[in-house]
């Protein structure tokens, strides 16, 4: 009787007292939600020529090796590497993004508009680590 009353309870336990959730990439999107989306759109459609649209598949895809140091470094900032200029603002280093934290932004994007082969960390730690360095502000 014991037993059955423990594994009951465990049972109980388990299905409301976890945080379970069956969401894909649902880390991806509460992280690019907080940290993309203001800019980029909850939508990713941008705002106009001050942030772009990421639905750009086309270039999206041929940019796919640096996407991770996009996010890492920025796009267009002073000191930067990158200064390829699709919108009027630039996009700023978001460094404090671990490795794992940038592959699930870019899964979960990835899952909703690019439909290419997922991120995996190994892609993006071998992306980071090859990404030009931002040079000093003198």
């Amino acid at each position: 009787m014991n037993q059955i009353k423990l594994i009951f309870g465990t049972l109980i336990y388990v299905a409301f007292g976890c945080n379970y959730s069956t969401e894909t990439y649902k880390e991806g999107k509460i992280l690019f939600t907080s940290q993309c989306a203001g800019c980029h759109g909850e939508l990713f459609d941008g705002l106009g020529k001050l942030y772009p649209s990421l639905k750009d598949i086309t270039y999206i895809k041929s940019k796919r090796g640096e996407l991770a140091c996009w996010i890492h470094q920025g796009i267009g900032t002073d000191g930067g590497a990158f200064h390829m200029r699709h919108s009027d603002l630039p996009m700023p280093p978001i460094s404090r993004l671990s490795a794992i934290e940038i592959t699930n932004i870019l899964n979960y994007v990835n899952s909703q508009i690019w439909k290419m082969e997922a991120f995996n960390i190994q892609e993006i730690e071998a992306t980071l680590n090859t990404c030009p360095e931002i040079k000093k502000q003198q």
